[in-house]
Protein backbone atom coordinates (compact mmCIF):
# COMPACT_ATOMS: atom_id res chain seq x y z
CA UNK A 1 0.00 0.00 0.00
CA UNK A 2 2.78 2.34 1.20
CA UNK A 3 4.74 1.95 -2.10
CA UNK A 4 1.98 2.29 -3.81
CA UNK A 5 0.99 5.60 -2.48
CA UNK A 6 4.12 6.83 -3.30
CA UNK A 7 4.11 6.27 -7.13
CA UNK A 8 0.89 7.88 -7.01
CA UNK A 9 2.88 11.09 -6.05
CA UNK A 10 5.98 10.70 -7.43
CA UNK A 11 4.57 10.06 -11.21
CA UNK A 12 3.64 13.44 -12.06
CA UNK A 13 6.64 14.89 -11.14
CA UNK A 14 8.68 12.19 -13.05
CA UNK A 15 6.66 12.62 -16.20
CA UNK A 16 6.57 16.78 -15.47
CA UNK A 17 10.33 17.13 -15.58
CA UNK A 18 10.53 14.35 -18.55
CA UNK A 19 8.07 16.84 -20.48
CA UNK A 20 10.18 19.52 -19.52
CA UNK A 21 13.41 17.77 -20.87
CA UNK A 22 11.98 16.98 -23.97
CA UNK A 23 10.78 20.61 -24.45
CA UNK A 24 13.77 21.95 -24.02
CA UNK A 25 15.91 19.87 -26.27
CA UNK A 26 13.06 20.00 -29.20
CA UNK A 27 13.42 23.98 -28.70
CA UNK A 28 17.16 23.71 -28.84
CA UNK A 29 17.30 21.72 -31.98
CA UNK A 30 14.49 24.36 -33.79
CA UNK A 31 17.04 27.37 -32.59
CA UNK A 32 20.22 25.86 -34.27
CA UNK A 33 18.40 24.75 -37.12
CA UNK A 34 17.30 28.22 -37.62
CA UNK A 35 20.55 29.50 -37.58
CA UNK A 36 21.98 27.26 -39.24
CA UNK A 37 19.32 28.25 -42.04
CA UNK A 38 19.83 31.59 -41.57
CA UNK A 39 23.90 30.86 -42.11
CA UNK A 40 22.83 29.46 -45.67
CA UNK A 41 20.74 32.04 -46.57
CA UNK A 42 23.17 35.11 -45.90
CA UNK A 43 25.73 32.30 -47.94
CA UNK A 44 23.77 32.17 -50.86
CA UNK A 45 22.12 35.74 -51.07
CA UNK A 46 25.38 38.01 -50.53
CA UNK A 47 23.92 40.72 -52.69
CA UNK A 48 20.53 41.10 -50.72
CA UNK A 49 21.34 41.28 -46.77
CA UNK A 50 18.97 38.96 -44.51
CA UNK A 51 18.66 40.64 -41.19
Amino acid sequence: FFINNVKKKTYPKLVFSVILKVTFYVLLLFYILFILNRHNLNENNIISPVN
